[in-house]
């Protein structure tokens, strides 16, 4: 296989961005010929990495300097002489977020055209040179597609007015390979039309963006070009047809998956920018493995995210492929431009197996129709289940397939016949569905009050976003009065978080928000009528910002999006550092209240326990020969409350330390309100909250430091039940909220595993233990008291009924001895042994402490019960509770010493096996 089925790569470094300048960064990459060197800016060693083409776009001031036409004379008009030849072609760009990809596919119109534009542009002025050189007449035709790949969904940017729910679907049929069922081709007939359809698509990728709340460095972007050449053989008249496409596809922002690492949890998150790149990594891995003979048996994963699905073909398969690798000069950047580097060595290890697509219509139809004709006959049910047999969920059909089985044949012979309609239009069907689905797309941007055709001389609107590339596409005229909302009929319609029916209204200078709408003037929130003057930034709901231009007052510059953004968030974290200020104010009075009821508790748990050992005192002097264990068992009680008191204390000293320490993390967090992280989450945070209020859901979302890191707590108020977030698996979230949100409100369906939430409802709220009152403890101490009490009279009065039983045993055995006769009595003597058992086992019975056990036992399982929850409040702040666990376990054990000392007042009846004598004698009496 020669090398031209090898992934080309080409590294590309951009010149310094802004902040790199005011941060004196240093520029941490060589080029020379086709290597590219990495000094890593800690240890000054050089990774030199060797590439097919290294691109120099540092310095245009450079003799080496590459614009965007140095990149399509390499690159892209080798791409366009192989797909002239009838081979499939791939270009994608990959690097982190503004490292420059975009500008390498798309660049700016009428300053430095991206690649893109320029194949659109040169694949027709080919056109007109190969008829010009042509002996023999050839047909050509061109059709485009252009989709958009976020959140794992698909969508059709020159159709954005029928992408159904969920997305386009990706199919894969052993005669076509892969395709998107649904995707629209438009015919090009020219250069024009091709170019407006590009706008046109670009605009409807913004209107989109603006709607989700995302900029383009969050999604995938693919634009398909197919050309197809028919030539006609001068004798045999027969038609020979060649057919290629060319992708080209602008890749999302990398560095999250390079900082974070996105494996196991995080890869798994869910729908969110990492997957798709993720995948791709692995993708390539396995690739490169298999090429190299590394692992050639090597299962290659396409099928795990929808770009490598769609990138199967471009992958390893039927095509010539060409990476830009895009990296920061940036010190700063070093560990993402590396993983960069990286990426794409492995890249350049894969070999494509690309074939010239000749003539493949016929074959593929004729093909296509046997596939549908099995299809039907295992739909008619013939050859899955056997005849008669009637299986669980069967569809009642003929061969009673089952309901899963039927949807899916149904769905794929639905597939094939579309197929098979698509394959046979003539060209004049399919430039009248272009046609069709112009006005539709005309449609959409007039339902969403875009213009086309703007002229920025008017008094209008334009937005701004985080991508330059998106900024100032959407542009509203203001006309008098200009109503801005969510609804129809509105000047200027916007969708997304926080944004009313009727929102504001614009008229003669002044914007007016309505009752409760949220509008900020630049960065400052309105609630009244406010005068706007040219350049000013307007946030509308939570986070759509927009640019106020009136020419009439001079030129319009389109402001920087970081400007109006910081100035909105810094007002917003403003308002968060003053309510974390009132929460410590809050917290320090609760802390003064807490240690109120931290001594009031602690002497009452003193007064009672010094009432038990009172008691304990009192029931061992009964009893001189415990008088010793009674004083050890005393003075373990009086060091175990000597220990009490220090933990106490400690806890005590511990509470104001992490009172403390709240305090310095609320100072913290105020403090670092100007950094990124906390000025991109508080404006995130508000508006989830916005959004989930709309949804009227019970969830409660803020801020929480977490060590040195802040990240956010999200609480279901409901349950109680809260998670901690990371930075990115909060964006991931507000990224699958945002598409949530959306559904919902324009009334589409939504399964509840798109709920970002939903890992709320699945954990079981911790319920806190019940608190025992310290009178309900009182209550039962005196109880056992009363009740030890009342045993100790009976036990005395038993002893002399026992003594007495005794001293008249004694008497009978002495008068049956004198007389010797065993029988005289026996009556008398048979319920005499019987009272004496009986006391016997009442004394053992007040012994044992039945009655007292009883009491013991209510009091243990009121104690037990609110000591088993005492695990879930581990980590609880509520220390009134935990001084009340502490007392209540001081009170058991001294409950457990009263019941001990109970015990050994009284030993128990003894027992034993009698010698045959003694069983005689017992017949008498048997007490000794």
């Amino acid at each position: 296989m020669s090398s031209a089925d090898s992934v080309k790569v080409a590294v590309r470094v951009r010149p310094f961005k802004d902040y790199e300048i005011e941060g004196k960064s240093k520029c941490i990459v060589q080029m020379n010929g086709p290597q590219t060197i990495l000094v890593d800016p800690a240890s000054g060693k050089e990774n030199k990495f060797t590439f097919d083409y290294s691109y120099w776009s540092f310095n245009s001031a450079d003799a080496n300097f590459a614009d965007n036409k140095v990149l399509w004379n390499d690159m892209g008009e080798s791409m366009l002489a192989n797909c002239w030849q009838g081979y499939n072609t791939s270009m994608f760009a990959y690097g982190q977020t503004g490292s420059g990809k975009s500008y390498s596919m798309i660049g700016y119109p009428g300053k430095d055209e991206g690649l893109v534009t320029m194949a659109s542009k040169r694949i027709f002025q080919k056109i007109e040179e190969s008829k010009s050189q042509n002996t023999v007449p050839i047909e050509y035709g061109v059709e485009a597609s252009m989709l958009e790949i976020y959140n794992e969904e698909i969508k059709d940017l020159f159709n954005p007015k029928n992408n159904p729910t969920g997305g386009l679907k990706i199919r894969e049929n052993p005669q076509t390979g892969v395709y998107i069922e649904g995707l629209s081709k438009h015919v090009a007939q020219g250069e024009d039309q091709i170019l407006k359809l590009l706008k046109q698509g670009e605009d409807a990728r913004t209107t989109g963006a603006t709607a989700m709340n995302k900029t383009s460095s969050r999604a995938h972007t693919v634009f398909i070009l197919y050309v197809k050449q028919t030539v006609q053989h001068p004798e045999t008249k027969q038609k020979v047809q060649k057919v290629s496409s060319i992708n080209l596809v602008d890749l999302a922002g990398s560095e999250r998956m390079a900082r974070t690492g996105a494996t196991g949890a995080r890869a798994q998150e869910g729908i969110n920018i990492n997957l798709s790149l993720t995948s791709l990594g692995n993708v390539i891995k396995a690739l490169a493995d298999k090429c190299t003979g590394k692992n050639s048996t090597a299962f290659i994963p396409y099928r795990d995210s929808k770009l490598t699905h769609l990138l199967k073909e471009s992958l390893g398969g039927n095509s010539r492929t060409i990476m830009i690798a895009a990296i920061s000069p940036a010190d700063v950047n070093y560990d993402e431009s590396l993983s960069t580097l990286r990426y794409a060595d492995r890249a350049k290890q894969i070999v494509n197996k690309a074939i010239v697509n000749e003539d493949p219509s016929a074959k593929i139809i004729s093909q296509l129709r046997a596939e549908v004709e099995r299809l039907k006959n295992q739909l008619a049910g013939k050859g899955i289940v056997p005849a008669g047999e009637n299986t669980e969920g069967s569809t009642g059909v003929p061969g009673g397939i089952a309901q899963a089985e039927y949807d899916k044949l149904k769905e794929q012979l639905d597939a094939s016949q579309k197929l098979i309609t698509e394959m046979q239009m003539t060209t004049e069907e399919k430039i009248k569905r272009t046609e069709e689905m112009a006005k539709e797309r005309e449609e959409f941007f007039k339902e969403m009050n875009v213009e086309l055709d703007f002229d920025k001389n008017k008094l209008h609107i334009s937005n701004l976003n985080e991508d330059p590339l998106l900024s100032g596409k959407l542009n509203y005229y203001v006309q008098e009065p200009t109503n801005i909302g969510a609804a129809e009929g509105n000047t200027v319609r916007i969708q997304g978080a926080g944004i009313l029916d009727s929102h504001a209204t614009i008229s003669a200078g002044f914007i007016t928000p309505s009752e409760n709408a949220k509008v900020y003037v630049n960065g400052v929130e309105i609630k009244e009528k406010t005068k706007i003057k040219n350049g000013d930034r307007l946030v509308i709901g939570s986070r759509l910002i927009y640019q106020y231009n009136n020419p009439s007052e001079g030129a319009v510059n389109n402001s920087d999006w970081k400007l109006a953004w910081d100035e909105f968030s810094k007002n917003l974290i403003d308002e968060k550092t003053n309510q974390l200020v009132e929460m410590e104010r809050q917290q320090q009075e609760m802390a003064r209240s807490l240690a109120l009821k931290q001594s009031e508790l602690l002497l009452n748990a003193e007064k009672d326990t010094k009432a038990m050992l009172e008691q304990m005192r009192l029931i061992e002097l009964e009893k001189e020969e415990k008088e010793r264990d009674f004083q050890r068992k005393e003075l373990e009680m009086s060091m175990k409350l000597f220990d009490m008191e220090n933990r106490l204390q400690q806890e005590m000293a511990e509470k104001s330390q992490i009172i403390i320490e709240k305090a310095v993390k609320t100072t913290v967090i105020a403090s670092s309100a100007s950094t990124d992280s906390v000025s991109q989450l508080v404006p995130w945070i508000q508006e989830a909250s916005i959004m989930v209020a709309e949804l009227k859901r019970s969830i409660a979302i803020d801020l929480k430091l977490v060590g040195s890191q802040i990240e956010v707590e999200v609480t279901d108020l409901e349950t109680g039940h809260s998670e901690t977030w990371t930075r990115d698996m909060f964006e991931t979230r507000l990224n699958q909220l945002r598409s949530f949100h959306l559904a919902i409100m324009n009334g589409n369906y939504v399964d509840n595993s798109a709920d970002p939430f939903l890992s709320l409802k699945t954990v079981e709220a911790n319920v806190e233990a019940a608190v025992v009152d310290p009178s309900v403890l009182k209550e039962k101490i005196t109880t056992l008291e009363q009740v030890n009490q009342q045993l100790t009279s009976e036990k005395t009065n038993l002893i002399v009924d026992l003594n007495i039983a005794l001293a008249e045993n004694e008497s009978l055995r002495s008068r049956v001895k004198k007389t010797g006769k065993a029988n005289v009595g026996s009556k008398y003597y048979r319920k005499l042994k019987k009272n004496i058992k009986k006391l016997e086992q009442d004394i053992a019975a007040i012994s044992s402490k039945q009655k007292a056990r009883e009491i013991l036992s209510e009091f243990d399982d009121l104690v037990g019960d609110s000591d088993s929850g005492s695990s879930s409040d581990s980590d609880s702040d509520n220390d009134f509770d935990a001084m009340m666990r502490k007392a209540r376990s001081l009170t058991k054990t001294a409950v457990k010493e009263v019941s001990n000392a109970l015990d050994d007042s009284v030993p128990p009846p003894k027992s034993g096996k009698k010698s045959k004598g003694e069983k005689n004698q017992s017949q008498i009496c048997n007490i000794q």
